[in-house]
């Protein structure tokens, strides 16, 4: 009898214990996302009940650190919740939240930069005015930490600063950057060193296009000018050994690489039988050596009035065999061959090649507008 009682009572303590269990589970992942919706609908209140700024930035810091102490060690934790909350603090302010770019350490900072590219556009049902400068301010706070706390010397994030700072006209900033990369022993010098001499011809664009007229504009872009060309001359000796003494395809791909962009500058300056000459040298047997061949055709169609070289029929023989050598898998050089051949021959009065190139670029493309706007152009004409 005893017995039979002190069974009872054991099993229903058993059965109370269980059943406490499972009352107390929790799913993180449904309780993060609670968590997360819960501050979007602060960050997306309307006036006059909106939280601050400051407020909401609070909310964000106070919820993040509790999900990750009550949630330490969960596989939904480790993968969704850092950039999850990265949206939502980017949505809410220009000022970087102190705790999610601590969260960024050794162990995990390679793949939450994966994570972090990938917040640069704020997706369709995001409404923050001001989300793209917001998320150049926080990406920069994330890669400082990095070169800072981690790895003095990664070169994702060397680029990266170097990028976000080109875009916000920060060009002497970012500079700085892309020497570092130049000045190493990395393997990725090289894309420093495009970077760099890119940031150039960035400003110069800029310049141009704030005002053709305004006092000293000239003399600022022919400084710049000046430091370009002395870097394309610096490296180019380098890069033409490189390329000469090896087996290997990447350094002839790089020389082609630069050489290419060396004759475009080149060009943009007036200098277009210099530009020539540099193309010209590079041995046919190369690597994508249709990069030089669609500049040779830039020249050719550049400014008659001031281009010796100018002729609309050798810009067409010269597209046509840029892209007999493109492979059809680089499509953005396939663009950038097949939309200049459509505008020349658009130019030269041949119609109908124009619009069949044009219908080669949608192919590629469907929503080129360029194409589409020629392709109206060219019914117009033989209307």
């Amino acid at each position: 009898m005893l017995r039979t009682m002190f069974d009872r009572l054991y099993g229903f303590l058993i059965k109370t214990d269980i059943t406490t269990e499972e009352i107390d589970y929790v799913d993180p992942s449904a309780a993060i996302s609670n968590e997360i919706d819960m501050l979007w609908s602060i960050i997306n209140e309307k006036e006059p009940d909106a939280a601050s700024e400051e407020e909401c930035l609070t909310k964000i810091s106070e919820s993040f650190t509790n999900m990750l102490n009550r949630f330490p060690d969960t596989d939904v934790t480790k993968a969704s919740i850092w950039p999850r909350y990265a949206k939502a603090a980017i949505s809410a302010s220009s000022t970087p939240v102190k705790e999610l770019v601590d969260y960024v350490n050794a162990d995990n900072y390679k793949s939450l930069c994966d994570r972090l590219k990938m917040l640069s556009k704020p997706g369709k049902h995001n409404n923050a005015p001001n989300y793209h400068q917001n998320y150049r301010e926080f990406a920069k706070a994330v890669y400082l930490h990095i070169l800072d706390e981690i790895d003095p010397d990664d070169v994702p994030s060397n680029l990266a600063l170097g990028d976000l700072f080109l875009e916000d006209g920060e060009y002497g900033k970012a500079r700085e950057y892309f020497s570092t990369l130049v000045q190493s022993d990395s393997s990725a010098w090289f894309n420093g060193l495009t970077a760099l001499i890119a940031s150039y011809q960035a400003e110069i664009k800029s310049l141009l296009a704030n005002g053709r007229d305004l006092p000293d504009v000239w003399k600022r872009v022919n400084a710049l000018n000046k430091k370009q060309f002395t870097l394309y001359e610096k490296y180019r000796a380098t890069l033409e050994i490189a390329a000469d003494l090896s087996v290997e395809k990447l350094p002839k791909r790089q020389y082609v690489c630069f050489i290419a962009n060396y004759a475009r500058a080149l060009k943009y300056s007036g200098q277009y039988q210099k530009a020539m000459t540099l193309l010209e040298a590079i041995p046919e047997d190369y690597p994508e050596t249709y990069r030089t061949y669609i500049e040779k055709a830039m020249i050719y169609q550049a400014k008659p009035y001031r281009n010796p070289l100018y002729s609309l029929d050798k810009t067409i023989t010269t597209l046509i065999k840029a892209d007999e050598m493109c492979p059809d898998e680089d499509v953005i050089a396939k663009k950038a061959i097949l939309m200049p051949l459509a505008n020349t021959y658009f130019t030269t009065g041949q119609y109908d090649k124009a619009d069949e190139a044009c219908l080669a670029v949608l192919r590629i493309d469907k929503k080129e507008y360029r194409a589409h706007d020629l392709r109206k152009r060219i019914a117009a004409a033989i209307a």
